[in-house]
């Protein structure tokens, strides 16, 4: 993996451990649409596959 990845996945994790409630959801429940929509929003990245 490459240093700018690793940097992501580190920046990705900050996020996910500052909770969801400090990005707008209601609850402490990451679900992996909401981990989705937090990625688009902080790194402008798309994921691909479906999440439901």
């Amino acid at each position: 993996m490459s240093r700018p990845k690793l940097r992501l996945f580190a920046l990705l994790e900050a996020e996910l451990a500052k909770g969801p409630v400090a990005h707008g959801w209601p609850d402490q429940r990451w679900t992996l649409a909401r981990i989705k929509t937090l990625i688009g929003r902080r790194f402008h990245k798309s994921m691909t596959g479906s999440v439901q």
